[in-house]
């Protein structure tokens, strides 16, 4: 019931929950942890501020990647690990040392291409590394549009 109602709140873009990003990747986390005995590492760095809309992408696609770690990769380890990155932007990683994706099965889940869906619509870029027996890791990297000084 609770991968139930995860599931379906990710679903929702625009209707994140009230906190900031460290604060609902942490209780994301603790959330799955309920949920498995897989061993999952929370790191949070110093995190940039996020332009309006961004933060619930972001969380969903935390959410998602970490729900299929849990349901999917038959990992013995998850790590999480979010940080701003130079020039005030954002890396959010998800990675375990599971199975891998099938080839033949990537790109065909409905989760993989939420995540990307919610990458576009903030302008960031997913990235998927996985091999067979040597686990996943989903990539989000996300800058903020450049400032621009508006015409008269």
């Amino acid at each position: 019931m609770i991968e139930a109602r995860r599931s379906v709140g990710a679903l929702r873009p625009g209707q994140a929950e009230s906190g900031d990003v460290a604060a609902i990747l942490q209780r994301t986390a603790d959330l799955a942890r309920r949920t498995t005995d897989v061993p999952i590492e929370l790191v949070i760095d110093e995190l940039p501020p996020f332009t309006t809309g961004v933060e619930s992408e972001i969380i969903g696609i935390a959410q998602e990647a970490l729900a299929n770690a849990v349901r999917h990769a038959r990992a013995k380890r998850i790590k999480v690990h979010a940080a701003a990155t130079r020039n005030v932007g954002f890396r959010l990683s998800v990675a375990d040392d599971g199975r891998g994706i099938a080839k033949e099965r990537f790109g065909a889940g409905f989760g993989l291409t939420s995540m990307q869906e919610r990458a576009d619509r903030i302008g960031g870029s997913l990235t998927i590394v996985t091999a067979p027996r040597a686990g996943t890791e989903v990539v989000l990297a996300w800058e903020p549009p450049a400032f621009t000084i508006p015409t008269p």
